[in-house]
C-alpha cells in the first residue's frame, strides 16, 4: 500500500497544474478523459481531441454518426456541462471563450452564455481583462469582459498586439514589413509604434524618445526592446537596438547592434566592431545595471543560479588551438570561475563538469545541461 501511495504521489507530482484532476489519455484511436486519483476513465473514449483545463473546463471535439465535428466542453467529473453549436470554438481565456459562426466571432462565458453578438471580423482571447476585436467595419478596438468597447483606436493601425503589463503594443507597418510573421521575435517589423492603456490612451510614443525609432517589442517583465531599424543594410548607417521601461524611459542606450530579453527578465546586449567584424556581449538586469560588461565573445543563458560565459585567449594566436575559453558567473554577474576551459558542462545547481580532460571539477550530479557547442 506504501508503495502505491508513494507511486500515486509521485504520478500526481508529475503532472501539470492544469491536469492535476483529470487528464486526457488515447487509446490508439479516441481521448478519454482520465481520473488522476484513480486513474479510472471519466468519459468513453470517443474524443476527436480533449484540450487543456482552462478556468475548470476542457475544450473537446468528437464526431457525430454523420461524421460532422462537435466542439464540447468538459469538467474534471467528465460531465459536458456545455454544448455549443458554434461553427469553431476556442479555448476559455479569464473565463471568456472565443466561438465563430460563419465568418463573425462572438464570446461566451464559463456557462455558455454569450457575453457579445456574432458581430465580430476578427477577435483575440481576453488578456488582462481586456479582448481586441475588429467590429464589422473591420476597424480594431479592444473590449472588457461585459462586451463593452473601452479602447477605440482613431488611427489605422495594421498592428494591434494583446495587453501586456497594462499596455498594448500598436503600430503602423511601413512597406517593407507587409506580410512580415509578427509573431516572430526574430522578425522585427519597421514602422511607427506606440503604447496605448486600457482606457485607450497614448502614453508611450517612440517617436518622441527617438525620432530614429521604427521598431519595438511587446512589454516582456516591464521593459520593451526597441530599434532604429535600417531595412538596405548600409554600413554607414547601421541598425541600433536598446531597452525602455514601462514609463518609455530609455534605459538602455540605442547602440548595441542587438538585444534579447530572457524568460527572467535579463537583458543580452551584442556589441559589433564594424571593422575588426568582432562581436562582444554583456547582461543587464531589467532596470538597465549592468551585470556584466560587453567584454565577451558570447554570454549563454541562465541554468540555475549561474551562467556559462566565453571569452577568448589572446595568447593563443593559432586559431586551429580553439583559443575560446568558457567561464561560469552568477547571475548578479560574480565570475565564479574564470575563462579557462575549453568546454564545460553546468548542471542547475551550480556543479560543473569540464571536457578539457574529461575530469570533473568539484563535485559532480548526473543531470547536467549542456552549454557551449
Amino acid at each position: 500500500m506504501k508503495i502505491y501511495r508513494l507511486f500515486a504521489f509521485l504520478y500526481l507530482s508529475a503532472l501539470p497544474a492544469w491536469a492535476q484532476n483529470a487528464f486526457p489519455q488515447y487509446n490508439g484511436e479516441k481521448f478519454a478523459l482520465i481520473d488522476a486519483k484513480t486513474l479510472k476513465p471519466l468519459t468513453a473514449y470517443k474524443y476527436e481531441s480533449i484540450g487543456k483545463f482552462q478556468d475548470g473546463l476542457a475544450l473537446s471535439t468528437s464526431r457525430s454518426e454523420a461524421g460532422k465535428l462537435q466542439y464540447s466542453f468538459l469538467n474534471a467529473q467528465g460531465k459536458e456541462p456545455i454544448l455549443p453549436t458554434a461553427s469553431r470554438m476556442f479555448e476559455f481565456s479569464e473565463g471568456k471563450a472565443r466561438f465563430k459562426q460563419g465568418d463573425k466571432y462572438g464570446f461566451m462565458d464559463t456557462q455558455g452564455k454569450p457575453i457579445t453578438g456574432t458581430v465580430y471580423t476578427d477577435a483575440h482571447d481576453f488578456k488582462e481583462g481586456r479582448a481586441f476585436v475588429k467590429d464589422s467595419d473591420k476597424r480594431p478596438m479592444f473590449i472588457d469582459a461585459q462586451g463593452n468597447a473601452v479602447v477605440r483606436f482613431q488611427e489605422d493601425f495594421n498592428l494591434v498586439q494583446d495587453f501586456k503589463n497594462g499596455l498594448t503594443l500598436v503600430a503602423t507597418l511601413d512597406q517593407y514589413s507587409e506580410g512580415m510573421d509578427t509573431n516572430d521575435p526574430y522578425a522585427r517589423p519597421t514602422g511607427k509604434y506606440a503604447f496605448f492603456d486600457k482606457q485607450g490612451k497614448k502614453v508611450i510614443d517612440l517617436q518622441n524618445i527617438n525620432e530614429k525609432i521604427n521598431y519595438a517589442s511587446q512589454l516582456q517583465n516591464g521593459i520593451s526592446i526597441v530599434g532604429a531599424i535600417n531595412p538596405n543594410y548600409e554600413p554607414e548607417n547601421p541598425t541600433r537596438y536598446g531597452v525602455i521601461n514601462a514609463k518609455g524611459e530609455l534605459i538602455v542606450p540605442l547602440k548595441y547592434s542587438f538585444i534579447e530579453i530572457d524568460e527572467m527578465g535579463f537583458i543580452k546586449a551584442q556589441e559589433y566592431n564594424e571593422t575588426t567584424y568582432q562581436s562582444a556581449y554583456g547582461i543587464f538586469d531589467n532596470t538597465g545595471k549592468t551585470i556584466m560588461p560587453c567584454q565577451y565573445n558570447f554570454i549563454f543563458d541562465p541554468i540555475g543560479n549561474h551562467r556559462v560565459f566565453q571569452k577568448r585567449d589572446e595568447t593563443v594566436t593559432d586559431y586551429q588551438q580553439y583559443p575560446d575559453r568558457y567561464g561560469i558567473a552568477d547571475l548578479q554577474g560574480k565570475i565564479i570561475v574564470e575563462a579557462s576551459m575549453k568546454d564545460v558542462y553546468l548542471s542547475k545547481t551550480g556543479e560543473y563538469l569540464e571536457l578539457d580532460t574529461l575530469m570533473p571539477l568539484g563535485k559532480i550530479v548526473p543531470e547536467f545541461e549542456y552549454q557551449p557547442t
